[in-house]
């Protein structure tokens, strides 16, 4: 069931991270439904918190508030970069009142070296990629989280003031390493290539809007990689065997509510979470 967020600027849902996101040779997938019913510059979709909240790989509606704001979690200078829509396919761009499947993926490398794609669909239309351009380059050390914030760009305790104000489905985070061999085949830390991103596309963004399973698995040797369902309606903790002995693949549903109430309403489509699970084989 989504959640209704916006009452109070403080409202967030967090889900702790078993691994760093944002260390060298790290990245990110992540994908959600969501209705805003208010637009405002600097309101948050969701972010990868660092320790300071305004260095955080995160989502923001963009001073033009039918684009993104994308951030970076570097400790000189947050890098920036804006995201559109497809603007033959959705002129207007984000609007309020309906709901939008938006899918990102970023990954990152000492330097620092940040690359973002993000992709737009809703309800009738399957997902497109947005442009993104950089505006302000990053500067620092890269900084890493272990903890994902859906609906805000901070924690309680570090008293959140940017809600997102509508609704917020199902969200899938997959974060960890980047390799051939994992969950997230990303070749070169930093960097996404035109193939990679098509590959991203096919096999994890449009299967989830569809309300499938993604159509890519790793093989054995992956290096650590962490994936995580935040299905607001289900507190089952489900977890995937390891394919490797360095493994750490586990699906979880969402951890702690700050604020955020029950929706009257669903998303278009909701990820089977069973279909996460997959028993051993066993030969006798």
């Amino acid at each position: 069931m989504p959640l209704t967020f916006g009452a109070a600027t403080s409202d967030n849902v967090f889900l702790s991270l078993a691994n760093n996101v944002g260390a060298t040779g790290t990245g990110l997938f992540f994908s959600g439904w969501f209705y805003p019913t208010t637009l405002t510059a600097g309101r948050c979709y969701l972010s990868y918190v660092g320790s300071n909240p305004s260095l955080s790989y995160s989502v923001k509606v963009q001073t033009t508030t039918s684009a993104l704001q994308l951030g970076s979690n570097t400790g000189t200078t947050a890098g920036v970069w804006t995201a559109t829509a497809d603007s033959t396919v959705f002129p207007s761009g984000i609007t309020t009142n309906k709901w939008w499947f938006i899918a990102g993926l970023m990954s990152c490398v000492t330097g620092p070296t940040v690359a973002w794609r993000m992709w737009l669909g809703d309800e009738s239309t399957a997902p497109l990629s947005m442009t993104v351009t950089q505006t302000t380059a990053p500067a620092g050390v890269l900084g890493a989280t272990t903890t994902l914030c859906i609906g805000n760009d901070r924690l309680t305790a570090a008293s959140p003031t940017a809600a997102f104000q509508g609704d917020i489905g199902m969200i899938n985070s997959i974060s960890g390493s980047t390799g051939a061999n994992t969950l997230l085949p990303i070749g070169t830390a930093g960097s996404i290539s035109a193939d990679e991103q098509t590959l991203f596309q096919q096999t994890f963004v449009q299967p989830l809007w569809l309300g499938r399973h993604p159509g890519h698995y790793a093989r054995d040797g992956l290096t650590n990689c962490e994936w995580l369902i935040g299905e607001f309606a289900n507190a089952a903790t489900y977890t995937r065997a390891s394919l490797s002995t360095t493994t750490q693949a586990l699906f979880r549903a969402v951890a702690t509510t700050s604020g955020a109430t029950p929706s009257q309403q669903r998303e278009p489509t909701m990820s089977d979470i069973s279909a996460n699970v997959r028993l051993p084989l066993v030969r006798r």
